[in-house]
């Protein structure tokens, strides 16, 4: 694994972003104890939404920032790979 810089932190990054995609899949959806997952509301929905996309665009910057400033890639190959991956969202 490379990088280390910031000790793999942007890692909880992307872990908050899965658990906020997890509750936006599930809800309405029933739970084991016969319950269901709420429903947010049109506004909410909206912001959890914007914030999946800007927490998403935070990873692959701190993601690629580490690998930088660890030396495992150049001005030119960090250039690359972060307009890629930004690109790929």
């Amino acid at each position: 694994m490379s990088g280390g810089t910031f000790n793999y932190m942007q890692h909880g990054i992307r872990d908050i972003y899965e658990t906020i995609e997890y509750h936006l899949e599930i809800q309405g959806k029933e739970t084991e104890y016969g319950g269901e997952y709420p429903i947010f509301e049109q506004q909410v929905l909206k912001q959890l939404q914007d914030a999946v996309e800007c927490l998403k665009k935070a990873y692959v910057y701190a993601h690629r920032v580490d690998w930088f400033l660890a030396g495992d890639d150049g001005n030119e190959n960090f250039l690359k790979r972060l307009n890629e991956e930004l690109n790929e969202l």
